[in-house]
This record gives structure tokens, C-alpha cells and sequence, in this order.
């Protein structure tokens, strides 16, 4: 045998050699190798499972499209992703809006809210298929809010009577604070001729006349009690420490401080106190407080012939007549500057013909979230409540 027939001999046995150890190991290995494998593939499986991050558009405006943004760590090209929601309180769930990923895992899907209020949003898979087994749909959530198209002036009812004790320096102050924009309250005039903000025509449920003052003084109306007597009671009704029965001038003294900060003044039981509106007018005009129909102070009441008549005579001042009835011909108002309607008849519709006769219109009382965003999303201009502090949240 020649040298070089030898040595291509000896290297094909060199390479069997070679792969038999190959072999040898490789089966040596397996035991090993299937318990790893099974670890291995979890990991793998966990690596690939789809994730969603989405970026909510926490606020939004009713009735207008925002979108929600998607996108998969892992891409499952053209997926179907749906977004639903429904009240934050509790409801139904909706559709709202279908999409498909892109090519890269990614979709942008608009959708609108049907109305001003708190919302959970739900953002989920469609079912599908992955390798030999369904997966469920993956969901996210969160919370969206949607604001009114136009938000009305929140008009803080007693000053907020749920926040301060009603009709109260403290509550008016708060009020302000929180950014109402509108303060209403109620006046009456004391026997001696001041003019003090109370809403009942006694001083027995509001404070602690009866405990202060001599037997029988709480019961009698307050036109003929002399401040003397009111400036010795406080106001207990309403959280927080009792506070003293305010001035009419104390209220517009703290306007004059907040320019910004406008007014709705109701003129009580004027059947009994007739010189009451006029006194009213003087004392917001020596304060500066501007009582046109653009100005910052509204004049209102229950007594709609008197308040008429008033309006005749002062036909620039700003007057609103509190109703509790269906509007039938708005323009039969048009000496008012707007109409203080009762929540049971404040209808989209109702509001609507009441615009149409050129007048605002303020909705009281308002005390709960769904009827703050209903009435908002009925047009009011105005919303009066206790609650001025929620209000606000709502609308901003």
C-alpha cells in the first residue's frame, strides 16, 4: 500500500472514529437535554406572549372621537382589538370602536363618549389562535372623562350649602376658592332696614336662635326681628363650625375683592318686604357691583309679577323669574335676562325654545352626578347646587 493510499485510509477511519464520539455524547446528553427543553420553551412562550401598553385619553369631550393608542410588545399582525365602556358607576358594557394592528403591532382607534361623566374604558383582544390552542381576549382599563361640549357656570347654591354652612361668609369664601363662578344667595330685610343673607323667613331652622335668643324670637319672620338680635345667632346648618348670619354689604364687600366672581341674588317674600328688590339695586350700585343684563349681578324671585314690575321700572338691571312650570312661550319673558328653571321641567327641548327666545337659562337644584351631567349635556348656561366643588370636577 502506497503512503498516500494509507493516509486517506486512516483519515475516513479518523472521521467514523470521530462521529461515533459524536454520537456517544449526543445520546449521553439526551436525558439532560429533555429536562432542560420543556424550561426552555416555557421561557420561550413567555418571551412571545402578547402584551398590550395603551395610552387612554384620559379626558375627552362628549360626543367628539379621541383616540386610544395601542401597541404589542410582540406584534400579531392585523389583530382585531376592540374598545367598550361603560358608566364608572356600574352598567352595561358598550362597543364603542373596532380596529385591526398594523403590521408592526400598532393601532390608533378613535371613539366617542355619548355623554358628560366618568367612564371605565376597556381595550381587548379578540380571541384568537396561537399555534394549537385559543387564547382569551387580554383587556386593559381605565378611567376617561367626558366633559360637556360647552360647560355651564357652576353656581354655587347658598354659597355650597354641602361644603360650608349655607348662606355664610365661610361658604361663599370656599366657593370662590374652588372656582365657582357664580355665587347665588338669598336676602331678607330685618325690621330695622339691614338687609341680611338668609334664606328661610324665620331664624329657627338655620341657627341657634332658639337656644340665643328669648322664647319666640326664632319664629317670628325675620322682617320683624332688628339685626341687633340676628347679629347674635350664628348658622349651624351645613359642615363645619357655626358662622355668623352675613350682611348683604359683607357678601358684596368680598365681591368687590373677586372681580371675577359674579352673582345671583334671590329677593325674598316680597309680598311682605315690597321695597325689598330697590333696596337690593341701591346697595349693589353703591358698591360698584354692575347689575345690567351683561353685567355681574342677577336679580331673581319666585313673586314673577313683582319682579315684572320691577324690571319695568329698572329696565336696564338684570332679572331672572324662578319657575316652576312648563315654558310655553319663552317670549312672553323677554323683560328677563333669563329663567331659573325647576330641575322636573328643564328638558333639552325646554331649554332649547328657551334659547330660542334669546334668554339663559340656570337649572336648579342639581345635588347629583348623573343630573350635573345630564343638565350640562341639556344645555343649561348655568347649574345651581350644593355642591359647587364636584361640579367643577366634572365640567373641567
Amino acid at each position: 500500500m502506497s503512503p498516500r493510499r494509507h493516509q486517506g485510509v486512516s483519515t475516513r477511519l479518523g472521521a467514523r472514529v470521530r462521529l461515533r464520539l459524536l454520537l456517544a455524547v449526543a445520546v449521553g446528553l439526551l436525558p439532560a437535554l429533555g429536562a432542560v427543553a420543556p424550561a426552555q420553551a416555557a421561557d420561550s412562550a413567555q418571551a412571545h406572549r402578547p402584551r398590550l401598553a395603551v395610552a387612554f385619553p384620559h379626558t375627552m369631550v362628549r360626543g367628539k372621537s379621541a383616540a386610544v393608542r395601542v401597541r404589542e410588545s410582540t406584534a400579531r399582525r392585523h389583530r382585531l382589538l376592540r374598545v367598550s365602556y361603560r358608566p364608572s358607576g356600574g352598567g352595561t358594557w358598550r362597543l364603542a370602536a373596532t380596529a385591526r394592528e398594523t403590521k408592526r403591532g400598532k393601532a390608533r382607534i378613535r371613539f366617542a363618549l355619548p355623554a358628560t361623566g366618568s367612564y371605565l374604558v376597556r381595550v381587548d383582544l379578540a380571541r384568537y389562535r396561537q399555534g394549537q390552542r385559543t387564547v382569551r381576549a387580554r383587556k386593559v382599563y381605565d378611567t376617561v372623562k367626558a366633559v360637556p361640549v360647552v360647560a355651564p357656570a357652576v353656581i354655587a347654591h347658598r354659597g355650597g350649602a354641602f361644603e360650608a354652612p349655607e348662606n355664610t361668609m365661610a361658604a361663599f369664601s370656599r366657593a370662590i376658592a374652588d372656582g365657582a363662578q357664580v355665587l347665588e344667595t338669598d336676602i331678607h330685610q330685618t325690621s330695622d332696614g339691614t338687609l341680611v343673607v338668609m334664606h328661610d323667613p324665620t331664624l329657627r331652622r338655620a341657627t341657634d336662635a332658639e337656644q340665643v335668643l328669648a322664647p319666640g324670637e326664632a319664629d317670628k319672620p325675620i322682617w320683624q326681628v332688628p339685626y341687633s338680635e340676628v347679629a347674635q345667632v350664628s348658622v349651624d346648618v351645613g359642615p363645619g363650625p357655626a358662622q355668623p348670619v352675613p350682611r348683604l354689604s359683607d357678601l358684596l364687600t368680598l365681591l368687590q375683592q373677586h372681580p371675577a366672581t359674579r352673582l345671583l341674588i334671590e329677593a325674598k317674600d316680597t309680598t311682605q318686604q315690597p321695597n325689598l328688590m330697590e333696596t337690593m339695586l341701591a346697595q349693589l350700585t353703591a358698591a360698584g357691583i354692575d347689575t345690567s343684563r351683561s353685567g355681574r349681578a342677577v336679580i331673581q324671585s319666585f313673586d314673577v309679577n313683582h319682579l315684572q314690575t320691577f324690571a319695568a321700572a329698572h329696565p336696564a338691571v338684570a332679572v331672572s323669574p324662578i319657575l316652576q312650570q312648563d315654558v310655553t312661550d319663552p317670549r312672553t319673558y323677554s323683560w328677563a335676562v333669563s329663567i331659573t328653571l325647576q330641575t322636573p321641567w328643564a328638558s333639552a327641548a325646554q331649554i332649547a325654545a328657551i334659547h330660542a327666545a334669546g334668554l339663559r337659562v340656570e337649572v336648579w337644584l342639581v345635588e347629583t352626578l348623573p343630573g350635573l351631567a345630564a343638565y350640562a349635556d341639556a344645555g343649561a348656561d348655568g347649574i345651581i347646587t350644593d355642591a359647587p366643588a364636584a361640579a367643577l370636577a366634572m365640567y373641567r
